[in-house]
């Protein structure tokens, strides 16, 4: 019974987040720790992008998946079906039962690097403050590398773009603990990234551009070793954070009981 009454709040869009609604878009994943991200031409573990041979691609061809796409604008201010509803019978529902959402609670992005195109198609939502808290993996060298915006007069300003979205739509953001592939070497870099993450405060948040250098100097100027992975190979996979953006006057609807929730909401008041 209690899986039914939660059942019927659930609808399902069956869709791939991104800028606009209605694309095609294609995946093709060799996988790793806990996700699916590259594949193909894509080395994402080492950062690099290959030249495939026309044999290579022609035996790719059959594992690419294809999904459409959807802006979470377009969600939110119900311009498009669920694949699913469950509050209703029948199930699936038709292009003119559309959904009545005014607003989300909770929005939480973790799309390995395809955040810039997510962002974009939800500028309206977060200017508009539809959105009270939204939760989103920040990882400034693998939004860099899916974007092809490597190197010097290039890197972090896609990452900084996203952030930058929320921060002039007034949002209060919050930069959770650092991390790292658990394969990464056990070094100055990951020694400073722990330091941090019990209170030394190493990460800077003066501005978003000095903040996510920050993850780029971690291999750059702290590496105190040969940088070699325990799995063999120099790590460059990079560092990430989960950031949390609150908008204007949000005051959580009952007291946290998480030790993060009930910072958060100490600084709210």
């Amino acid at each position: 019974i209690k899986q039914s009454k939660v059942r019927k709040n659930v609808k399902f869009y069956q869709r791939a987040a991104s800028d606009r609604s209605g694309l095609d878009l294609q995946f093709l994943s060799d996988g790793g720790t806990g996700d699916h991200i590259g594949g193909g031409a894509y080395d994402v573990w080492n950062m690099v992008k290959k030249e495939l041979t026309a044999e290579e691609e022609a035996a790719m061809k059959d594992k690419y998946v294809t999904v459409k796409s959807v802006a979470i604008d377009d969600i939110i201010h119900n311009n498009i079906s669920p694949t699913n509803d469950y509050s209703l019978e029948a199930g699936n529902t038709s292009e003119s039962s559309l959904p009545n959402i005014d607003r989300l609670y909770l929005l939480k992005v973790d799309v390995q690097g395809h955040e810039p195109s997510v962002f974009s198609g939800i500028t309206k939502s977060i200017s508009e403050h539809k959105i009270d808290l939204v939760m989103t993996e920040y990882w400034p060298k693998g939004i860099d590398f899916m974007n092809e915006s490597m190197g010097a007069k290039k890197e972090c300003l896609k990452p900084v773009g996203v952030l930058q979205l929320l921060v002039d739509s007034g949002y209060t953001l919050y930069a959770l603990a650092a991390q790292v592939d658990p394969r990464a070497p056990k070094d100055g870099a990951r020694d400073r990234m722990r330091r941090n993450n019990r209170g030394k405060k190493l990460m800077p948040i003066g501005s978003l551009m000095e903040h996510c250098m920050w993850f780029y100097d971690l291999e750059r100027k702290y590496r105190d070793g040969d940088g070699m992975a325990t799995t063999g190979g120099i790590y460059n996979f990079g560092y990430w954070t989960d950031v949390l953006a609150v908008r204007p006057g949000f005051k959580f609807p009952a007291a946290p009981v998480t030790v993060t929730g009930r910072i958060i909401a100490e600084s709210l008041n």
